[in-house]
Formats: structure tokens, C-alpha cells, sequence
């Protein structure tokens, strides 16, 4: 079974109390509406409708500073940009359609199966596991 704690790395920063600006609120709501896995830009376009005097140099900190608390996890799909998603929901993985870009969430059971199996096969428990399949239509 998946530990469901799994936050990501623990450092004495993300023990800290984080202040809770409109620039990170702003940046958390864009998140939670896009379901697309944004990468900064996007994240930035749809985070200056809350806070317009938001600078993309901002959104980028604070992504870093979300990623080391655990409440962002950090995709590398495709080279160059991040891509972006809220941590602490249902354990899923990744379709990306290499035509597109369009970057699918799906649950399998038989996947976690899997992926558990080789972990005990292999003497470990899984704690964590990141799948990203890619195709074409």
C-alpha cells in the first residue's frame, strides 16, 4: 500500500509557518482550476487575474518554496518547462499524448499492483511511485 503521508523532502523549511500573501493564493487557486498541469507562464497568465502585480520571477519562488513544503509536485514531462500539480490527492499517474500535450490523470489498480509487487520483489516497501506513460493516437 502507498504511504499517503508521502510529502516529498523534508527540510526545516517546510516545518516553518509560510505567510499567506495574495501572490501565494493567487498561485494556489490557479492550480486547483487547472487540471492541465501548468507550467509557470501559465500559472503566472492565470494568477495576475487575482493579483496583477504579480511577477513571473515570483511565481517561480514560490513554486520552489511550495515544492520543498510538499504542497507542489514538480513534473518534467517533456524538455524545457516544469509542469505543475497540487499534491494530497488520489494517487494517479500520467497519459501524455505526444501529439497534443494533453497530460491525462488515471488511476489504475492494476498499475499499483505492479509497482508494489516490484517493490517487495525487490525487498522494499513503496512509499512513492511516479508513472508517466506517452503516446499517440
Amino acid at each position: 500500500m502507498l504511504e499517503d503521508d508521502f510529502l516529498g523532502p523534508s527540510t526545516a523549511l517546510s516545518q516553518q509557518p509560510m505567510r499567506n500573501t495574495r501572490g501565494r493564493r493567487a498561485i494556489l487557486a490557479a492550480l486547483g482550476e487547472d487540471a492541465h498541469h501548468p507550467d509557470a507562464e501559465t500559472l503566472h497568465q492565470f494568477a495576475q487575474v487575482r493579483d496583477p502585480g504579480l511577477s513571473l520571477a515570483s511565481v517561480y519562488r514560490t513554486l520552489r518554496e511550495l515544492e520543498t513544503r510538499g504542497l507542489v509536485m514538480r513534473h518534467s514531462f517533456f524538455p524545457g518547462a516544469a509542469r505543475w500539480e497540487l499534491t494530497g490527492g488520489a494517487p494517479h499517474d500520467h497519459f501524455v499524448d505526444l501529439q497534443t500535450g494533453l497530460i491525462i490523470d488515471f488511476h489504475s489498480d492494476e498499475v499499483r499492483a505492479v509497482e508494489e509487487a516490484v517493490a517487495t520483489r525487490l525487498g522494499y516497501r513503496l512509499a512513492h511511485a511516479r508513472l508517466a506513460l506517452y503516446g499517440t493516437k
